[in-house]
């Protein structure tokens, strides 16, 4: 059962972000081709402005859920009741602190854009992207009740629903307005509708949320919720200061212009990552439920199963972005929009460690393990924001990448696998690091392989993008297949997978052949 809700999961959400993706690329061709890059760099800088202002969420949201967890699965009406009036209570009181913390911002917007352009309205546009920001914690801790029961599904259903209307309405009003205010009120409406619509759904399918709590949250409940709350805010606080200042940092050091480059890179980037975020948030409910039934051995066959996935993917998609991206964005956008070759390579290099740890990420966080590394965080926004102010001096806009990078292997990389491995599955660190040292190998060795094949397309064109397409998507996964087919992890993975390969024709036949 884990397996088949972990799966529906994972169906809609690809699913509903594929066609999103496909519209994205369609509004972010008609937005730079109507309004124009400035606009753009708008939008990424004040849209990581808002996830720095969303400190006020604090991890609440995170420590809820994992309590949410045991009641779900014991159906103890009265303690979901009582979760749940505690996270409206909270989500209220946190748009109201973004509300004011966004308003007291507002005057000081120009003083972080270098040599600010003169674009009419700034501050009206910030407004209205402060109030889609506010809204979004309007009604939306009811979706929490389906992920928690292992059906993010319906709530991933809704939220692209929404999505794509949104899409297609804003590139529309571009092409008929050109107005980026109607575009901006657009993304307002829809994720207020999009909330509007959980949360009915939510009431229908659990109407006793909408009940005033019979009794009171118990002590233990009570503090293991304020200890998490205490820890995840540290977490908070170190991830929104890794992920939201680098575009902060281009902006203040480099201008707009540097904003709104890698903001087209990171759109791409960012709709793999959004799949894989949905894979691990998929089966975050399933993970949850085998930690608190399943013994150690079984954890311990999850993980590696789950893990060996993750690095799958995470391969094939590094490689890909390494030898696709600028020849992409050159047939997309032209040449003029390209970023030099090194902070592709360093993005990519960037992108493969940091999704690596999806696996190590959804055993801590249904293990509630937030408090083991609270420090941690503290220490990797200090080592982030030094590093890449001072490697951008050096290496431009790949510096900033740079200094990410530095942060992530000096904290998170080893911390978090140190106590996932220790409290959850009873093993030695040096277990993760060989583990990671041996994929690290088998990437370097299909990395060679793929990069002299690809040293003898021609650049420029269509018809060698085509082929550059067609090496990086048979010759990883033929490698892969060939190094770890007579695996267990790889028989494990397949028997996994095993519901999607079935719709998959001879080919999903093919591949659970070889994983018997």
């Amino acid at each position: 059962m884990r397996s088949l809700n972990s799966l529906r999961n994972i169906s809609y959400g690809v699913g509903g972000q594929l066609l999103s993706n496909i519209l994205s690329f369609v509004n972010r061709t008609v937005f730079i081709y109507t309004i124009g890059i400035s606009y753009l760099g708008i939008t990424g800088l004040f849209s990581n402005i808002f996830s720095l202002l969303s400190l006020a969420e604090l991890g609440v949201g995170s420590a809820i859920s994992y309590s949410l967890y045991k009641p779900l699965a014991e159906h103890d009406i009265p303690k979901i009741q009582a979760l749940m009036n505690l996270y409206a209570k909270s989500y209220r009181l946190i748009a109201l602190i973004i509300a004011v913390a966004g308003l007291v911002t507002c005057p000081f917007i120009e003083y972080i854009i270098k040599d600010c352009p003169d674009i009419p309205y700034l501050k009206v546009y910030y407004l209205l992207m402060l109030s889609s920001t506010v809204v979004s914690y309007l009604f939306t801790y009811k979706r929490t009740i389906f992920i928690c029961d292992q059906k993010a599904y319906r709530d991933t259903r809704n939220k692209y629903f929404f999505l794509i209307l949104q899409t297609i309405l804003q590139s529309v009003s571009l092409l008929l307005l050109g107005s980026f205010t109607v575009y901006l009120l657009i993304a307002t409406l829809a994720t207020f509708a999009a909330n509007l619509a959980i949360s009915y759904q939510a009431d229908k399918a659990y109407p006793y949320i909408r009940e005033k709590a019979a009794t009171k949250i118990d002590q233990e409940t009570k503090q293991t919720i304020v200890k998490n709350v205490i820890a995840m805010m540290m977490h908070k606080i170190s991830g929104i200061i890794v992920y939201s200042s680098d575009n902060i940092i281009l902006s203040a050091f480099l201008g707009l212009e540097a904003v709104g480059l890698y903001s087209n890179y990171y759109l791409i980037m960012n709709i793999i990552t959004v799949f894989l975020n949905q894979i691990f948030t998929a089966i975050t409910a399933s993970v949850a439920e085998l930690y608190v039934t399943g013994n150690v051995e079984q954890k311990r066959e999850v993980y590696h199963t789950i893990y060996f996935i993750n690095f799958w993917i995470v391969l094939f998609c590094s490689l890909s972005f390494y030898f696709l991206l600028n020849p992409f964005v050159t047939l997309w956008l032209g040449e003029k929009f390209l970023l030099d070759n090194l902070t592709v390579a360093v993005l990519c290099f960037y992108y493969y460690n940091q999704n690596m740890r999806h696996t190590v990420g959804t055993f801590k966080n249904t293990a509630g393990l937030y408090w083991n590394d609270r420090f941690k965080p503290i220490f990797e926004s200090v080592i982030n924001i030094v590093s890449s102010i001072v490697l951008l001096k050096f290496f431009g806009i790949a510096g900033v990448f740079m200094g990410t990078i530095v942060s992530l292997m000096t904290t998170s990389f080893w911390v978090e696998p140190f106590i996932v491995y220790k409290h959850v599955l009873k093993m030695k660190f040096r277990f993760f690091l060989l583990d990671y040292l041996k994929y690290y190998f088998f990437s370097a060795v299909i990395f060679g392989v793929v990069f002299v094949l690809n040293s003898f397309v021609p650049s420029g064109g269509v018809i060698p993008f085509i082929i550059r397409c067609f090496i990086c998507l048979i010759v990883p996964n033929a490698m892969m297949l060939i190094m770890f087919r007579k695996s267990k992890r790889f028989k494990r993975a397949v028997s996994f997978l095993s519901p999607v390969l079935s719709k998959l024709g001879p080919l999903g036949r093919k591949i659970k052949k070889l994983g018997e």
